[in-house]
């Protein structure tokens, strides 16, 4: 019988797990977790070979397929870190890229069921990227990070995440908050890679759009305390504000030529008929 209830089958996996290693006489760092699909991670790593070392450790104890790890004009040490994992393959670009252009390339050349992103800079455990995997198995097709539980009341909150939760809003789905695909991690579908396109994943804020316009079962599926880059470091700049601006106008413009300027919003209060309907 099927099990829908991530509870239940975290429970029963871990139990099967800590049976067979203990008949076995063996413990096992591996995360129990039943998938249907196949499995990859996607991760653009910048210089930080520790970070990144902490990183795989815990893909290691996935059940992944694949590990497609994405360099930009990498210095030696780090080109060794990701070389080194046996099971990874390693894209190195002659120049520093986004992050989010590095794992829309990652994305585009993974080839699994589920397609998790993750950051390179900071790791997250395993248990915490397994529950993504298991949503994105035939529960979701985009699997979102809920930050909600990490950022307090809107009026805490910087611009950026005001922005996305606004994007939300318009796209009448208030109930994701601030959660988008700009967040770390997050977990695909292989329909909702085909659907969105994985180049688009390049502008997070309108793969996330698209998203929801075209139809894909959206939501969230775990809390991890993850920050952007810049904002670890304190309030984001202002250049990290203009462009995530400009991406999320790329969403609205998008979905506006889907759903037309008002998108879902009514407007009840011009009388458009005295103009003869065309206003």
């Amino acid at each position: 019988m099927a099990v829908r209830d991530a509870k239940t089958a975290w429970t029963r996996a871990r139990a099967y797990a800590e049976g067979f290693g203990a008949g076995a006489g063996i413990v096992s760092p591996c995360v129990p977790i039943p998938l249907n699909g196949s499995a990859a991670a996607v991760v653009y790593a910048e210089e930080n070979g520790d970070a990144l070392a902490s990183v795989l450790k815990q893909l290691d104890r996935l059940p992944l397929d694949e590990i497609v790890i994405v360099l930009g004009n990498a210095s030696e040490p780090l080109l060794q870190t990701a070389r080194s994992h046996s099971r990874a393959t390693v894209v190195h670009l002659p120049e520093d890229v986004h992050p989010d252009i590095g794992r829309a390339l990652g994305a585009k050349l993974a080839g699994a069921d589920i397609v998790l992103a993750v950051d390179g800079l900071q790791p997250v455990s395993a248990d915490k990227l397994a529950r993504l995997l298991w949503a994105a198995d035939g529960r979701l097709d985009v699997a979102l990070n809920d930050r909600s539980p990490f950022l307090g009341t809107f009026r805490r909150r910087n611009e950026l995440d005001r922005f996305h939760e606004f994007l939300n809003t318009t796209l009448n789905r208030p109930d994701l908050r601030m959660n988008t695909l700009a967040s770390l991690p997050f977990a695909l579908s292989r329909r909702a890679l085909k659907t969105i396109g994985a180049a688009e994943l390049s502008v997070p804020a309108k793969a996330h759009a698209k998203a929801l316009l075209k139809g894909l079962a959206v939501g969230t599926a775990v809390s991890v305390h993850w920050r952007p880059a810049l904002a670890a470091k304190g309030l984001p700049g202002r250049e990290e504000i203009r462009l995530a601006a400009g991406d999320l106008a790329e969403a609205w413009q998008e979905a506006m030529s889907l759903r037309g300027a008002r998108l879902h919003f009514p407007d009840g209060i011009r009388n458009r008929n005295a103009a003869g309907g065309t206003a």
